[in-house]
């Protein structure tokens, strides 16, 4: 009961984000769980991208990291101003969509902790999200406590900077 209880809680915050993402978007990115808990959610809420096979798992934390550094770019170009004739115009300072990665799978979180280039991946965006609106939730992830030492590192890091969700 508490694997579906935590899917229900799950699916509950993500459609809570759709209905609120008419006045503030957001984009979501899914690799979920082999029986497909979250299909018909990421469906409806319009996921842009969902998949359950681990093997595009790769390809979608690329795009999430790839969408991260282009935000990271922009906010690095804020403030400034460029030349239009003889004048100086400020660019202007939009907000980003609220940006989801949900990694709703054991095996993702075992496939991340044994590549080295996925692991150091993900420690850069733990690292640059809070700048650009970005969050990643864990789900389906055993309850149990993050070791300081011989646990995944990914895991240790993102303990640490507490920029994503469990469940």
């Amino acid at each position: 009961a508490k694997g579906s209880e935590r899917v229900a809680t799950l699916q509950y915050m993500l459609y809570k984000l759709y209905q609120k993402s008419r006045k503030n978007p957001s984009r979501l990115f899914v690799v979920d769980h082999p029986t497909k808990p979250l299909q018909e959610l990421c469906e409806l809420v319009e996921a842009e991208r969902y998949t359950v096979a681990l093997k595009e798992m790769d390809v979608l934390i690329q795009q999430f990291h790839e969408e991260i550094e282009r935000r990271v770019e922009e906010v690095s170009h804020r403030g400034e101003s460029v030349s239009l004739g003889n004048e100086a115009v400020e660019l202007p300072v939009r907000p980003f969509p609220l940006l989801i990665l949900v990694l709703h799978s054991k095996e993702a979180v075992e496939r991340i902790a044994g590549d080295k280039a996925l692991t150091e991946t993900l420690k850069k965006l733990f690292k640059l999200m809070s700048k650009v609106n970005a969050c990643i939730i864990f789900g389906d992830v055993e309850n149990v406590t993050v070791p300081g030492y011989g646990g995944p590192e990914f895991l240790k890091l993102l303990k640490d900077t507490g920029q994503g969700l469990f469940f």
